[in-house]
């Protein structure tokens, strides 16, 4: 036998190592791998019996080789199986997009974050469904980095129709998040749709969002309508809020309503309001506000005392018109860091949008700070002739958004002071 011969199964025992560990890693099709694998371990048996002389006549030069190469094959073979071990205990992935395209989002991780006792995710998908089906396998596998007490299952409906009937499936794909004997589901196997599904699994009590419509507001019936109100309800109710149209807020209201609404409210409100609405933040609410340039002065006093300056300006976005669009419709970006965006800035777009500033108290009683900003191409037009005066008019970046948190209580009961918490933002 030709001396090249003898050692060709060692190298290729090598070879079939390290095929393995690509195909487990690059998730290959499962029959690869395990080619992959037998081929190496035959190799391997049959390249050390034939090198079996070698432990007697090491002095030989080609004995040496061929047991240098078998004591090589060993060591690959130890370190592809350790990598994969390591790997299936320890998943990690890298999103190394500008967007974070392939990343859960901040609202997912905290979700999942929270988790202290297991929670199953079962998918539901019938032989046709293969595309969902491999977007819900891709999403698992985020899930499950983030969380230990994630468990994922899979089955076919109808070839499990006992199992489909006990979660109450009526579509050829659903996804169920299920612990312990109670289940939520969804058809939308997107991120999205599966954390919503965990957020009604975990918190069964809707939260009521009160909107207010005694000042001129937009009508609720508006955020069902097609634009950009009908998809922040849409939002909204995904993650399990509830709302309810209120014409006045006062103190009966405090216990009903977890988050109040005001969006372009534009009559004076009364003062035993504003007072309602600054008691109750003072006592934990939360309100958000979307203020607009007809908005009463009232408004403007009473955000300024809570910590967030307005001013009389329209925002300018001269890339839009240069690809045709309204000027006076900017792109904006929350700012990474704060409640709206932990670990990455999202962009969004603002219409006919004024700046405001975030204002801290000097006093410790409150913290203001940038939630939204415009790019840097932008500008406020403070005279607004849409045109840029070089002393009066402001460049961007510009803040369009501040969040205020109330650290201790005031001393006053009106908004000119204390709260828990108060949100801004310009549309």
């Amino acid at each position: 036998m030709k001396r090249w011969i003898r050692h060709l199964p060692l190298p290729l025992a090598v070879v079939g190592m390290v095929l393995f560990g690509l195909a487990q890693y690059l998730k290959w099709p499962g029959w690869i791998g395990l080619s992959a694998f037998v081929l190496a371990a035959v190799m391997l048996v049959v390249g050390l019996l034939m090198e079996l002389e070698a432990f007697a006549l090491l002095q030989r030069r080609g004995a040496r080789f061929g047991f240098s190469v078998a004591v090589a094959a060993l060591f690959v073979l130890a370190i592809v199986v350790s990598a994969n071990v390591i790997a299936s205990r320890h998943a990690r992935r890298w999103d190394l997009t500008e967007l974070q395209m392939f990343s859960l989002s901040d609202q997912t991780r905290k979700v999942l974050s929270q988790l202290s006792e297991p929670v199953r995710i079962i998918g539901f998908f019938t032989a046709d469904n293969r595309v969902n089906e491999r977007r819900f396998d891709d999403l698992m596998k985020e899930y499950r980095a983030v969380s230990p007490y994630i468990t994922v299952e899979k089955y076919d409906p109808t070839l499990y129709p006992t199992l489909a009937q006990q979660f109450q499936i009526t579509a050829a794909q659903m996804v169920v998040v299920a612990r312990k004997d109670r289940f939520e589901k969804t058809q939308d196997v997107t991120e999205a749709g599966i954390t919503s599904a965990l957020i009604r699994l975990l918190y069964p009590e809707k939260p009521v969002v009160c909107y207010l419509t005694g000042h001129g507001e937009l009508p609720l019936s508006a955020f069902q309508q097609a634009g950009a109100v009908s998809g922040f309800r849409r939002v909204a109710e995904r993650e399990n809020y509830e709302f309810k149209e209120i014409p006045f807020f006062d103190e009966s209201r405090e216990k009903e309503c977890r988050v109040v609404l005001i969006v372009g409210p534009k009559y004076e409100p009364p003062t035993k309001e504003t007072d309602a609405l600054s008691l109750f933040l003072q006592k934990g609410g939360r309100v958000w506000v979307n203020i607009e340039a007809d908005a009463h002065p009232r408004w403007i006093e009473w955000l300024q005392g809570l910590g967030v300056r307005v001013y009389q300006d329209v925002v300018v976005d001269p890339v839009q018109a240069m690809v045709g669009s309204d000027p006076t419709v900017a792109q904006m970006n929350t700012r990474p860091g704060s409640p709206l965006s932990v670990q990455r800035s999202t962009p969004g777009f603002i219409a006919y949008g004024q700046t405001v500033q975030a204002l801290s108290d000097v006093a410790g009683s409150r913290e203001a700070e940038v939630a939204l900003t415009t790019t840097q191409y932008s500008w406020a037009d403070r005279n607004r002739n849409l045109n840029f005066d070089e002393g009066t008019d402001e460049k961007g970046p510009l803040t369009v958004g501040a969040l205020v948190r109330f650290t201790k209580p005031s001393e006053k009961p009106t908004g000119t002071a204390g709260g828990k918490e108060a949100k801004k933002e310009e549309t």
